[in-house]
């Protein structure tokens, strides 16, 4: 389930040409993927280590720190703050306690260009709340990362915002159930 929704996230036309699909008869043919724009999204469950890596509290050798004061951010809440209220609301509304498995926050990976900062990221925020109920708690805008060309010793650098999601319907508490064409439409805010 997760890796259609990657496939789908990554750009990919949920009704088009995909990668690999399951329980499709005959021979497993990769199908053509489609060209992914600057305003590609990844999204997956997010991982232990991702306010740490976003705040840059770890050093990392792909990263510039002469460039880190280029970055910026917002943050509305932490995740284990965040994670608490979810699983105090789906208590009260289900009357049960959430599964470890769950996956009620995740984070998005956006390619952007260097102009875009933590502005832009709000205005993304506020679409996805106002169109999916997806709530954004925490954005960063990275202008810091990338890797120098071996042949020339270039700096390339790897633009890119961490959007971390509060995944859960604020009435129920349950995880949002965004359809297909949802999640194609998540592509173009």
């Amino acid at each position: 389930n997760w890796r259609f929704l990657t496939l789908i996230l990554r750009g990919y036309s949920p009704l088009g040409p995909t990668s690999l699909r399951y329980g499709v008869r005959g021979s497993c043919r990769r199908r053509k993927k489609q060209q992914m724009g600057k305003s590609s999204i990844h999204i997956m469950p997010v991982k232990s280590g991702s306010e740490s890596h976003n705040q840059r509290l770890q050093n990392l050798n792909y990263v510039r720190d002469d460039l880190s004061h280029l970055n910026s951010s917002f943050v509305l809440a932490s995740i284990a703050e965040t994670r608490s209220q979810i699983e105090t609301r789906y208590q009260k509304y289900t009357g049960q306690k959430m599964q470890a498995k769950q996956t009620p926050i995740r984070e998005g990976v956006l390619l952007i260009d260097e102009k875009h900062g933590a502005d832009d990221l709000k205005r993304v925020a506020r679409q996805l709340e106002e169109r999916f109920g997806i709530r954004t708690i925490q954005a960063y805008a990275h202008k810091d990362e990338g890797h120098r060309d071996k042949e020339t010793g270039v700096w390339k650098p790897n633009y890119h915002a961490h959007m971390v999601f509060d995944w859960t319907d604020k009435d129920t508490g349950k995880s949002l159930n965004l359809k297909r064409q949802d999640l194609a439409e998540v592509q173009t805010v």
